[in-house]
């Protein structure tokens, strides 16, 4: 082979080696352009979602002056305290706490803490029939004196379920509590379902602040709704507050609590 014709090989060759070279740079390129782009889309999405969250409707700067203003001035924080005080002094230490009135022969079934519906059922079920109901640590227990407590009321009372209802169910709860959260549609249940006529529900307030710090100023913010929404409010609201709790103290502000009430139509 002739000098020219193996300069010409060689410059083939090179040619051919420069073309590869190329072609795997441009694929690499590209390769690495597109995790490049889809790690760019994940940050981009992991942004979105933490902006999304920094935007909690309930955590935005308020507009309901009213509202506001019924919390700051405190204007149920002495309704509150003195239903709480009402029932400590009653005996009842703990949340829930139900006290079931016989207005016709103004007997009681007391039930401490969250029953599974069933068994609250069977005992409210016998408590009608007229059975004797044996005294036990949740049930009846010898150190409530539920004669002290106050009779519920149409007018007085958040009252859910018939005016007419010769038995009522008088809860006291804590919005913070998360026993009280379970069991916040058993009382529903009861009186929507099982006995439309014959009971109707009551709630009364036991913030335990010492365990559950918010649960004053959520107690007064369900007063709050009633007074500037009505009584259908207040049913509203708590379920509201129920629904959107944390429970243990970890759950609301004034802001969002406001926030909640425009929710809802309350201002």
């Amino acid at each position: 082979m002739t000098q020219d014709k193996k300069a010409l090989v060689s410059a083939n060759n090179l040619n051919l080696i420069l073309v590869v070279l190329i072609v795997v740079f441009a694929i690499a390129a590209g390769y690495f352009y597109g995790r490049t782009s889809n790690v760019d889309n994940v940050g981009s999405k992991v942004a979105t979602k933490t902006q999304e969250k920094s935007q909690d409707p309930l955590e935005r700067p308020a507009d309901n002056p009213k509202f506001l203003q019924c919390l700051d001035e405190g204007k149920f924080t002495d309704k509150v305290k003195a239903q709480a005080e009402v029932a400590a002094k009653a005996g009842l230490t703990g949340t829930p706490a139900s006290v079931v009135f016989d207005l016709k022969t103004n007997k009681h079934l007391v039930v401490v803490g969250a029953l599974p519906f069933d068994k609250f059922k069977g005992l409210l079920s016998d408590f009608m029939a007229g059975k004797k109901i044996a005294s036990s640590q949740s049930v009846n227990p010898q150190d409530v004196d539920a004669n002290s407590i106050p009779a519920p009321s149409v007018d007085a009372d958040h009252w859910l379920g018939s005016p007419q209802a010769r038995y009522v169910l008088v809860e006291y709860s804590d919005f913070e509590c998360p026993y009280c959260k379970n069991f916040h549609s058993t009382p529903k249940r009861l009186v929507e379902s099982e006995y439309p006529q014959k009971l109707a529900w009551v709630y009364r307030h036991m913030p335990l602040t010492s365990i559950h710090p918010q649960a004053q100023i959520e107690a007064e913010a369900s007063e709050c709704a009633a007074d500037l929404g009505g009584k259908d409010k207040f049913w509203q609201y708590a379920d509201s507050l129920f629904l959107n709790s944390k429970s243990n103290g970890r759950s609301f502000d004034k802001n969002s609590l406001a926030n909640l009430a425009s929710q809802l139509g309350i201002k």
